[in-house]
């Protein structure tokens, strides 16, 4: 598959990949993560911080189409590194929802910096009530997640359309409404991982968990 066409020069992306690895070395997070698990009921575990880089994007682009008319949803997105990675490369909307607050806050003030706010939205929430059904590709790291938080995403991730593309880290969710795609290893800020790409294959009317469209529509979050 080609690789979509660029949205900023190469010159532009590498500085902007090499100063997203300047913040994660020289910033400690874990305070902020600390001071987000106290006031979540989620753990401390499970908001552990670490980034994707720009090689594990390029070849996630070579095994999933994105362009400027996709929606991607990026659960868990830190301060927005790989959010804004699809973004440049493809001209992708993103929704990015986190929540730990200051990345949130940082994302957004990169974004105003980029000139992208309108196109890389960054959402204060938990994404297991984040609405996934506009979603046509959804990025989850989930590495760190539990048992149980990953069931409750498998369910809340049922309610797409079918053909929407889950892209999970770290976790090959294996359902019989999935369709795999493919699977590879890359490195990533804290060591080498799996990454794993399915297809919903079934149509959300098939699921149990599905909503009536009619009564409650979809919609993008509002992103307080």
């Amino acid at each position: 598959m080609e690789e979509p066409e660029l949205q900023i020069p190469w010159g532009r992306l590498a500085l902007w990949n090499t100063l997203f690895g300047a913040l994660y070395f020289f910033r400690s997070v874990s305070l902020d993560i600390w001071l987000a698990s106290k006031k979540t009921d989620v753990e401390f575990g499970e908001l552990k911080f670490g980034e994707t880089n720009l090689k594990a994007v390029r070849e996630i682009l070579k095994r999933v189409p994105m362009n400027s008319n996709t929606t991607v949803f990026e659960l868990g997105c830190g301060r927005g590194r790989a959010a804004f990675l699809f973004h440049f490369l493809t001209g992708a909307k993103i929704v990015a929802v986190d929540l730990v607050g200051p990345f949130i806050v940082t994302g957004r003030r990169l974004a105003r910096w980029m000139g992208c706010q309108g196109q890389v939205l960054f959402c204060y929430e938990n994404f297991l009530q984040t609405d996934l059904r506009e979603a046509d590709v959804i990025y989850a790291c989930a590495l760190c997640l539990g048992e149980q938080t990953r069931e409750s995403l498998a369910q809340r991730i049922s309610q797409c359309a079918e053909g929407t593309h889950l892209i999970t880290v770290g976790w090959n969710p294996q359902r019989d409404w999935l369709e795999p795609v493919d699977q590879l290893r890359c490195g990533f800020s804290w060591g080498t991982a799996g990454i794993y790409i399915n297809r919903l294959k079934r149509t959300p009317q098939s699921d149990p968990h599905y909503r009536d469209e009619e009564s409650d529509p979809p919609r993008l979050p509002s992103c307080p």
